[in-house]
């Protein structure tokens, strides 16, 4: 595993594995405009896989209103047998019903319930996918599908740059007093036992639509 640059133009995927499903959308990537100093980015289509440890898996395709293809709507697929089936079938697709060639994408995003250590972003190389491996125990429903997936797109993706994206990395100013268990501290920090913090990645955006002069939030967990 590598974190070579990858081409500032081209196509991204953002990969969200759940305990039994797999949800991606794909965006064209325009760079800059002469408006704008940030990137301009183009949703293309969406696709979600459900029932993936309860086949057959359920599989969608959805496109933007101005791509071209065919679309799906909860088609029963037997093939798919696990998240790295599901990505494969993903791939397969997008090729066949939506002409795009799986050397277009240049990024991957990967949303990761559990990081650990980890507070911002970080692009899997052999380090890090084996430090967020070893937090599988802490995420058991949902690190597994992340990195299964993350496997998949090394392997059939090669020159495109994994980015893994943590829901734990928006609480970690959560002070220590309340992030810490009441058990024994040695063996809290030798097994990385403490109130992380989840759904993170989705937690700006919750506390971007909510008034804060008239709610307070606590996130623990």
């Amino acid at each position: 595993m590598s974190a070579d640059p990858a081409p500032k133009h081209g196509l991204i995927l953002a990969v969200n594995a759940g305990s039994s499903s797999l949800k991606i959308s794909l965006f064209k990537r325009d760079g800059a405009s002469s408006e704008s100093p940030h990137d301009i980015v183009d949703l293309l289509l969406t696709s979600t896989i459900t029932n993936i440890s309860q086949p057959p898996a359920s599989f969608s395709f959805q496109l933007a209103s101005h791509a071209e293809g065919r679309e799906a709507k909860k088609e029963p697929v037997k093939s798919i047998k696990d998240h790295a089936s599901a990505f494969q079938h993903f791939l397969d697709y997008l090729k066949r019903e939506a002409s795009i060639d799986r050397s277009e994408i240049v990024h991957i995003c990967h949303r990761v319930v559990h990081g650990g250590d980890y507070f911002e972003p970080v692009i899997i190389t052999d380090e890090s996918y084996h430090y967020i491996e070893r937090l599988s125990d802490l995420a058991p429903l949902h690190n597994g599908g992340a990195l299964s997936v993350m496997k998949a797109c090394i392997q059939e993706l090669p020159n495109a740059n994994s980015i893994a994206y943590f829901d734990t990395s928006f609480h970690r100013t959560m002070p220590q007093h309340i992030s810490m268990y009441p058990i024994r501290q040695d063996i809290a920090k030798k097994r990385g036992l403490k109130k992380y913090g989840f759904h993170g990645l989705s937690s700006p955006s919750w506390a971007r639509q909510v008034p804060s002069n008239n709610y307070a939030f606590v996130f623990t967990s």
